[in-house]
């Protein structure tokens, strides 16, 4: 999934510290933080969010993007999907391992 103006994972995250989490982690393929997203996450109980680079996360204020988001490399991920498109190799396999 991804996260655009961070209000739905704000509140989810919310919940979850309600129910008596000491700490919350959220994860999306895509970090856009549009909007509001910088105020939304800068104030929201999210211990860390991990995100892909597959949209950059420009419009995250540089020091909020680095207290809460880690984005993992999805280099290699697409190289191998390419190559299995083009040999005829299955992304179900890709995906599975």
């Amino acid at each position: 999934d991804l996260i655009s103006s961070g209000t739905t994972i704000a509140r989810a995250a919310s919940a979850c510290r309600t129910a008596g989490a000491k700490r919350v982690y959220a994860a999306a393929t895509h970090g856009l933080f549009a909007g509001k997203a910088n105020t939304v996450l800068r104030g929201t109980p999210i211990d860390r969010i991990v995100i892909t680079d597959t949209v950059p996360a420009l419009r995250l204020e540089a020091d909020l993007a680095r207290e809460k988001v880690t984005v993992l490399d999805s280099t290699k991920m697409f190289a191998a999907a390419i190559e299995r498109i083009h040999s005829g190799g299955s992304i179900v396999d890709l995906l599975e391992s």
